[in-house]
Formats: structure tokens, C-alpha cells, sequence
């Protein structure tokens, strides 16, 4: 039995498919959306996480080595810098009141990690940190 247009059956099948297209739709209108100065603040932001977890990748090669490189003492100063930072913030990216006042309601992490996992995502890597530093004082002390 074919279903017409306008009939209950064809209602029913529309209404069922409503909430995905309606979701799908918002999903596109929040991509295109995005404010520029918030796209560009998160690709800064990107860029920053990355150059400190680079930090702590340095931090492990000079642990390795047991040597430590004037770019190791480098890093060190950045992730000290970081960290005294994030205490002050209360344990949370220093940046993230900057970004809210550009209108970015979502931290760093949350972009590609659930909210729970995210809120874990900078104690952890201070943890990690911690750990490397500890281990670079045992191999050059």
C-alpha cells in the first residue's frame, strides 16, 4: 500500500523524521555559524596545547637522554609559566574567561573529548608533567 501526500500515514512518517533532519539541520547552522573570532581563537589555542605538550615531549627526551639542552630549560620555563598559571586559574586553562568573553562556551578538550573527560584533561597533563620533570631531576641530579 503507497503512502500519498497529505494522508496520516505520510504525517506520521514526516513526523518521525523531523527531530534527525532538525538536529542534522542545526548541526549546519551551528558549523557555518561560528563566529570567526572564536574559529581563530580555538585554532590559537590548538596551536599553544600543542606547543606545551611538545614542552613535556622535550622534558621526556632530556629524561631519556639524562642530559638537559638549553631547549629543555626553555620548555621547562614555558611549562613552569603554564603551570603557575593554571593554579592560579583554580586548576582550569587561563585563557578560557578570554574566550568565553569571545562568545566560546566550550573549553579546549571539549571540542573533541566528552565533558567529563575534558574537566580531567588538564590535571592529567600537569600530572604527566610532573612525572617527566621528577624523572629529568633523578637522571641529571
Amino acid at each position: 500500500m503507497s503512502q500519498l501526500p497529505g494522508t496520516s500515514q505520510a504525517r506520521l512518517a514526516d513526523s518521525r523524521l523531523e527531530p534527525r533532519l532538525q538536529s542534522h539541520r542545526d548541526q549546519r547552522l551551528a558549523r557555518h555559524g561560528t563566529p570567526v573570532a572564536v574559529v581563530a581563537s580555538r585554532v590559537a589555542h590548538g596551536l599553544i596545547a600543542l606547543g606545551l605538550m611538545g614542552c613535556i615531549g622535550l622534558v621526556y627526551l632530556a629524561a631519556w637522554r639524562g642530559h638537559v639542552e638549553p631547549t629543555t630549560q626553555l620548555a621547562l620555563v614555558a611549562l613552569g609559566v603554564e603551570g603557575a598559571l593554571v593554579w592560579r586559574s583554580g586548576w582550569d586553562c587561563p585563557l578560557q574567561p578570554l574566550f568565553r568573553s569571545l562568545g566560546d562556551d566550550r573549553t579546549l578538550f571539549e571540542l573533541f573529548m566528552p565533558p567529563p573527560a575534558a574537566r580531567l584533561a588538564v590535571p592529567l597533563l600537569g600530572g604527566i608533567t610532573a612525572i617527566g620533570i621528577a624523572l629529568l631531576g633523578l637522571r641529571t641530579l
